[in-house]
């Protein structure tokens, strides 16, 4: 796991995204909440096997001023403002188990 933290840490302070794959229980998510524990950052820990497309997406709804909709975030997206200054990292876990349609609507968070 010492290679695996090297290059998360890596990854992360050259703002790169990165994918970290591996059977249950290895310890994937822990190292994600080390890391940003240790930078002082906030962990949006998403499940993907537990959400439907309109909960990253959030709901339309019309705005009659503009004639057009807009997008209702979820609760749990943050803020412009998040507690350290910084937005949270976000952790896609469960990504490739789910259907093409989520996994696809959280690309653009993504990249």
């Amino acid at each position: 796991m010492l290679d695996a933290y090297k290059i998360v840490k890596n990854s992360i302070n050259n703002n790169t995204p990165i994918m970290l794959w591996g059977p249950p229980g290895i310890g994937k998510s822990s190292l994600i909440h080390q890391i940003s524990a240790e930078m002082n950052r906030e962990v949006l820990d998403l499940r993907l096997a537990q959400l439907e497309p309109t909960d990253l997406r959030g709901v339309p709804m019309p705005n009659n001023e503009i004639n057009r909709a807009q997008w209702y975030l979820p609760a749990f997206w943050p803020a412009v403002s998040c507690r350290y200054g910084y937005p949270p990292y976000t952790f896609l876990s469960k990504y490739w188990n789910k259907y093409p349609f989520l996994t696809a609507g959280c690309r653009p968070n993504i990249l």
